[in-house]
């Protein structure tokens, strides 16, 4: 055997005492990194409530995970550990009646390598120190204790975030983030780099370094998926939503060079279907959710402005050649931040009986915090047919009428065909190019400043529109407005106030008939007499004669909203919703007597039309949102009471002195009213949502409402609605691994509406 001599007895004495600093400085560090993960706990629940102290439990063969859970669902406490600390930890039998959290504690870690501290509302788990023993074979080959990092991760505005996933890079130590954002990892080395993740959030990886404590903001990704959308009530994302519900947003609206909201949504989303009544400028359209769904009672959705029903029936007393006009023609489409289009039973049922053929929810933009933005968009172009109908010439014309006669063996006179007989058999008018072959010219001028801090941001806009016609008269529709919304936020966050006010004005100088109609006259019929009169043969029409018909009609439209919000309690927010919408529209029509043939004209008359709609909601609410067992919770309650208050008036005058005044109701001698209307509409409505998500997995969507109308029939003047939708997100699940399906989910939905 070889005995060690002096010198080397002298070495190992060296290396012992070495080892022996190096530990004494090493649980010195550590207790520092300790004392600090003690102290963030402390302060993050300094302000933390009462929390109960006594648990009841009983369960068996538990992870001690699920045991902690438990716990703090009993009593409030947050607990502070790691993964890699419950890895080599036992499952455990506890049953406990109102035993205090201290015994069941020492219950749940009894032969467990762990133990606890409870520092004020916080329970921080932590290994048993284990002692090693030192000998001549274990000296400078001991592993270095880990390094503890810690910190808090939240969102862009300022609020924590759970379920954050925190990875040492290039290992498989990980971890993730508390209810209250907080996190606690041993890594390896400082040398390496964290990465932060969650779904919906652009990852982060930051060098550790020296540190032992890193803070961090992740900010929200640009994910399809997790794109924000409006719902009844609420918002969701696409990831989470149960219903059926399709969105177009401000960056598609803004680059189409269109009129009104309803233009911009054609072709884009599916199961809606967008006619336009003539294709004039501020003309109706027809709206269809999913096809039509009643014969009598009406087919057009609901349309919802900033949580404000708005009135979508026109106010026409009389039409012009562009139809019945859209009332959302007075919205500017560069004002709207998205639109929502509600369409399943899941989506819409929380509307009740207004829901029954869709919902359409429409958000205007909100200012952002930052620098003073100013924006100025100036736009012009010109609008012509693209496809006209291809007709005969004079010459083919006249060949097919002589055939039919022929054929028919009917012998043609002036009469019965003018065409062969009387007028010139060379003349070519293209009626079709000169009734709707003109060109129309569009200019649309946009301007706005928005700004502010995180406690209150607002959106100034204002927007001029001029649009004329492709059919003869050119007749120009103008609209102008302008956009104001503001929002503020308490520096505690608890109180916010949000509104918006839109007001708009459109004049539309159409003419009083459709002329698309008579582009199939014949091509060598007469345009003028002689002296330069509008042309008629017997007592037919000439289109010419019609643009000396006046048709004007002014819209204004007042749009109020104003929302106001305060937390309560954690995760209880009470909210209401205020709304006032005032609608008028006048209209004027004029029937000189050059707009007659003389052999039909009986008189020149005037129509005027004064219509107008005023509106009201007030809509209390009370939100609640947390975390219960293994998913979370959100519960909506609220109430809706409406009035609706509709006028309109019709008046002929006759009987006047001159044509020049017919656009003057006083000079009439004669006035007939020919309608004269006024309603009342009372809503009232309890309504009600429950979401629970489990795990981001599995959601199950409930709503209901109960309504009540003054246009419901006796007897029956309250209906109960209600839906209910669940999704399966099927591609979190362990067991699926298909590379080339990134995201699956089934979902289903049944429930009754309108």
């Amino acid at each position: 055997m070889n005995l060690p001599t002096r010198g080397d007895l002298i070495v190992t004495a060296e290396k012992f005492q070495r080892t022996i600093s190096f530990l004494f400085k090493r649980q010195i560090f550590k207790a520092m990194k300790l004392t600090i993960v003690y102290l963030t706990a402390f302060l993050l629940q300094a302000n933390a409530k009462t929390v109960a102290q006594n648990v009841t439990l009983n369960v068996k063969n538990a992870t001690l995970e699920k045991v902690f859970r438990e716990i703090e669902h009993q009593t409030g406490f947050g607990f502070l550990f790691t993964g890699k600390m419950l890895r080599d930890a036992s499952k455990v039998t506890i049953d406990v009646k109102n035993e205090p959290i201290s015994k069941v504690l020492e219950y749940a870690l009894r032969q467990q390598p762990l133990e606890y501290t409870i520092d004020h509302n916080t329970i921080v788990i932590s290994r048993k120190e284990k002692i090693p023993v030192l000998d001549e074979n274990n000296i400078g080959k001991m592993e270095i204790p880990p390094i503890v990092i810690h910190g808090t991760v939240t969102d862009e505005k300022g609020m924590p975030l759970e379920g954050v996933s925190v990875v040492e890079k290039g290992t498989t130590l990980g971890t993730s983030t508390n209810s209250q954002g907080v996190y606690s990892l041993d890594v390896k080395n400082n040398n390496g780099l964290l990465t932060f993740s969650r779904v919906g959030y652009s990852s982060k990886s930051i060098s550790i370094g020296n540190r032992t404590q890193i803070d961090i903001v992740l900010e929200l990704s640009v994910s399809k998926l997790d794109e924000l959308v409006v719902i009844g009530y609420g918002k969701t994302s696409k990831r989470f939503n149960t219903g059926s519900v399709a969105s177009v947003t401000s960056d598609v609206i803004a680059n189409q060079p269109v009129n009104d909201p309803i233009s911009a949504l054609q072709g884009r989303v599916s199961g809606l279907m967008i006619t336009s009544t003539s294709g004039m400028a501020g003309s109706g359209y027809t709206v269809r959710i999913r096809g039509e769904n009643s014969i009598k009672q009406g087919n057009d959705p609901l349309y919802i402005i900033d949580g404000v029903p708005y009135i979508s029936d026109a106010l026409n007393t009389f039409e012009g050649a562009n139809g019945l006009q859209n009332p959302l023609s007075s919205i500017n489409p560069n004002d709207i931040d998205r639109v929502s289009v509600l369409k399943d039973a899941d989506a819409t049922a929380i509307y009740g009986s207004r829901g029954a053929n869709g919902v359409i929810l429409i958000t205007t933009k909100s200012g952002k915090a930052g620098d003073n933005k100013v924006s100025i968009n100036v736009y012009s172009g010109a609008t012509k047919i693209n496809h006209k109908l291809d007709f005969l010439n004079t010459s083919q014309y006249l060949q097919m009428r002589n055939d039919a006669f022929r054929l028919d063996s009917v012998v043609a006179t002036s009469a019965n065909a003018p065409d062969l007989k009387t007028w010139d058999q060379n003349a070519y008018t293209d009626w079709q190019d000169l009734l709707i072959g003109g060109t129309g010219n569009i200019f649309s001028t946009q301007a706005s400043v928005s700004g502010g801090d995180e406690q209150t941001k607002f959106i100034l806009s204002a927007n001029y529109r001029k649009e004329t016609s492709v059919m003869l008269g050119n007749s120009p529709y103008q609209k102008g407005g302008a956009h104001l919304g503001i929002n503020h936020t308490s520096k505690n966050k608890k109180f916010a106030v949000n509104g918006s006010v839109i007001y708009s004005l459109d004049d539309n100088q159409n003419i009083a008939t459709d002329l698309t109609m008579y582009i199939n006259l014949p091509p060598n019929m007469p345009k003028y007499n002689p002296d330069g009169s509008v042309y008629y043969y017997l007592t037919g029409d000439n289109p010419l004669a019609y643009i000396n018909r006046y048709y004007k009609s002014n819209t204004y439209t007042f749009l109020g909203n104003a929302t106001a919000k305060y937390t309560l309690l954690n995760g209880l927010d009470v909210r209401t919703n205020f709304g006032f919408t005032d609608i008028k529209m006048n209209q004027i029509l004029t029937l000189p007597q050059n707009g007659f043939n003389p052999l039909t004209y009986s008189g020149s008359s005037s129509q005027f039309g004064n219509s107008s709609v005023r509106s009201f909601i007030v809509e209390p609410q009370l939100e609640y949102n947390r975390n219960a067992g293994p998913g979370k919770l959100n519960v909506l309650l609220g109430a809706s009471w409406q009035q609706n208050i509709s006028e309109s008036q019709y008046l002929l005058g006759s009987g006047y002195s001159s044509d020049a005044l017919l656009k003057d109701i006083s000079s009439a001698t004669s006035l007939t009213v020919r309608s004269s209307n006024y309603a009342q509409y009372r809503y009232q409505s309890l309504f009600g949502r429950i979401n629970y998500n489990i795990d981001r997995k599995y959601i199950v969507n409930a709503s209901f409402r109960r309504d009540g109308s003054s246009r419901f029939g006796p007897g029956r003047q309250f209906g109960n609605f209600g839906a209910v939708g669940a999704a399966w997100i099927f591609s979190q699940e362990n067991f699926f691994n298909i590379p080339a399906i990134s995201f699956g989910k089934l979902r289903a939905s049944y429930g009754t509406t309108g």
